[in-house]
């Protein structure tokens, strides 16, 4: 048996079980037993009863029922035992994910425990005479790891996918075990070990978990086979990248080929919608070396801002801010990557680089995509953030720039909540009062402890992007889940629909709806969605082959397939459709044969 040589000191185990045990409040209040709104999520629950039921990987929500490629079937396999013993209850799926969102935690701050050992970098800047039990404490508080974990665990975007049942937080469950794992089977010196199997047997599971898994297997071969190589090791990191390679395609190769047996080449998978134009618009043919370079163009652009949100999300009052914040985070964020590029390079570097590539050739765009490497923005951010205030505190005009930033973040949180603080004349005065505590503290830490003023900016900064962040994950994830009715607009009238389908329809009946697998686990009736395509008669076809029995018209704003290609379908035989129920703007018409 093998053990990792990382013996953190007590202290930093208290440190992080603290932390956890906070986290673990935040995503527990966050739960619910509704669920989410994806459509992915009940495709998992619906694999799940598949394999459970039927024994077989079947999208048995479908009217045909064919065989399920698109999802890999780690998350599923893991759902079967909750449906087996309490049935599709949607608040245990919840509970599973929120458990594995906390263990996630502690693997973060585990692995970037271990990267600041083997690469470490100052955590505080240079010149800090304190004695021992403070300097201990104070680094304690302030690690690197500590800071990453706990701003992972405040992130909405990160607390969003802990009460959802999806697929994110097992991804990153397993992929930061398999990055830990294989951080360790880079130092030893035997390629045949039990580190190095369960290596590669982390990063499959990682793949079959989620597609961009693969990400892992890229970013860890590159890692075996170039950091740090010399010649006297070239052929142990042969063998090393060999084992992992070998294992890794056995087990691809084999989903692979059950995959391309069984497929239904009717139904684009991911390869074959990435080489469109539009998924969603299957009439404008394949991309071209033009549309590609738009869509890294588009995404660069996408992300700027959502990589700003990722770290501080909150529209702040001070308009300029929320203009120039973006960019400026988007910058630290690049100069935290070059650093880390050139001098300290880690398995985190290679693995980033290549998701980041995927990222912004991807059809598809927005947080869910980046959630797994948001851990890594943050350590980005934080090694920015430490470079740049000890550069400051070695330059001479550094040493006076602390006190103005500090009274600049001062003015920031305050007018950020000035909505909570009334009446609002009252801001002045509160920042007179927190300006006085700030100066007593800054000297009392300065001149009795010797704390340079650079450590408080960078402990207010840090303190604003958690109390910000705190606050939004409040905001977006708790209040939001916890909202009477839970389903509102648009997602309200077709939840309605759902729920009158259940009640006015038999089993036997045929639905055809934008949302199918939602609509199914609502409902319990046999789906059919209309082919994206403006070929009314291919619509039609679709319609009248399958038998379908009621046909929903829903009123989403976030995709336009229904007005673009089913409405107009209809409407040239709209004598062959009722109208039977109607919720707000939403509709239900019976097909008539």
């Amino acid at each position: 048996m093998w053990k990792f040589s990382l013996k953190p000191k007590i202290n930093e185990w208290l440190l992080i079980s603290i932390v956890l045990f906070l986290i673990t409040i935040l995503f527990a209040v966050s739960l619910n037993s509704y669920p989410a709104l994806y459509g992915d999520n009940a495709v998992f629950i619906i694999l799940a009863k598949s394999m459970l039921t039927q024994g077989k990987y079947s999208h048995i929500a479908m009217l045909n029922e064919s065989p399920h490629t698109q999802f890999p079937f780690v998350f599923p396999v893991l759902l079967i035992p909750i449906i087996a013993i309490f049935g599709i209850n949607i608040l245990a799926i919840k509970i599973l994910v929120t458990i594995m969102a906390i263990a996630s935690i502690f693997f973060i701050w585990y692995f970037f425990k271990i990267i600041e050992e083997s690469s470490p970098i100052q955590n505080l800047p240079k010149g800090c005479k304190w004695n021992l039990k403070a300097n201990n404490i104070i680094n304690q508080l302030l690690s690197q790891p500590l800071l990453i974990a706990l701003l992972s665990g405040v992130s909405p975007f990160m607390g969003e996918f802990t009460h959802k049942e999806m697929s994110e937080y097992p991804y990153v469950f397993f992929s930061f075990l398999a990055i830990i794992f294989l951080t360790r089977y880079h130092k030893q010196k035997k390629w045949l070990t039990k580190t190095g199997i369960s290596t590669a047997i982390l990063i499959t599971i990682s793949y079959f978990t989620r597609s961009i898994g693969l990400v892992i297997f890229l970013g860890g071969l590159l890692y075996i086979f170039l950091d740090g190589i010399s010649k006297q090791e070239i052929y142990l990191r042969i063998k090393k990248a060999l084992l992992i390679f070998l294992i890794f395609i056995i087990a691809a190769s084999a989903w692979e080929y059950r995959n391309q047996r069984v497929s239904n080449k009717e139904k684009p998978d991911y390869v074959n919608q990435f080489f469109m134009k539009d998924p969603y618009n299957r009439d404008l043919g394949a991309i071209g070396i033009g549309d590609l370079a738009n869509r890294v163009w588009d995404n660069y652009n996408r992300y700027i801002s959502v990589f700003s949100n990722v770290i501080v999300n909150h529209r702040f009052k001070l308009e300029f801010l929320n203009r120039f914040l973006p960019d400026m985070i988007f910058c630290l964020l690049i100069f935290g990557y070059i650093y880390c590029l050139i001098k300290r390079r880690t398995i985190v570097e290679y693995v980033f680089t290549i998701y980041i590539i995927v990222v912004y050739i991807w059809p598809w765009s927005g947080v869910r995509f980046i959630m797994p490497i948001i851990p890594f923005l943050l350590y980005y951010a934080v090694i920015s953030m430490r470079v740049f205030l000890s550069f400051t505190q070695k330059s001479i005009w550094g040493k006076f720039i602390g006190i103005p930033i500090l009274h600049l973040l001062l003015l920031v949180f305050l007018y950020s909540f000035q909505t909570q603080i009334q009446p609002r004349h009252f801001i002045p005065v509160m920042y007179l009062i927190f300006s006085l505590c700030l100066y007593g503290i800054v000297l009392f830490g300065n001149i009795l402890l010797k704390i340079p003023v650079h450590l408080f900016v960078y402990i207010f900064i840090i303190l604003l992007i958690i109390t910000v962040n705190v606050y939004s994950t409040i905001d977006l994830n708790v209040k939001a889940e916890h909202q009477k009715p839970y389903y509102r607009g648009q997602w309200g009238e077709y939840y309605d629909i759902a729920q009158w389908i259940k009640a006015n329809t038999t089993e036997d009946n045929v639905i055809m709806s934008r949302k199918p697998e939602l609509t199914y686990l609502w409902t319990n009736r046999k789906q059919v969605i209309y082919p994206f395509t403006h070929n009314k008669s291919a619509v039609m076809d679709s319609i009248f082959k399958n038998k379908v029995d009621y046909v929903v018209l829903d009123t989403f704003t976030w995709t336009k397939t229904t007005p673009e290609y089913l409405i107009p379908a209809m409407e040239e035989q709209m004598e062959r459709f009722s109208l039977v129920y109607q919720a707000g703007k939403s509709k239900v018409y019976k097909v008539s044969y």
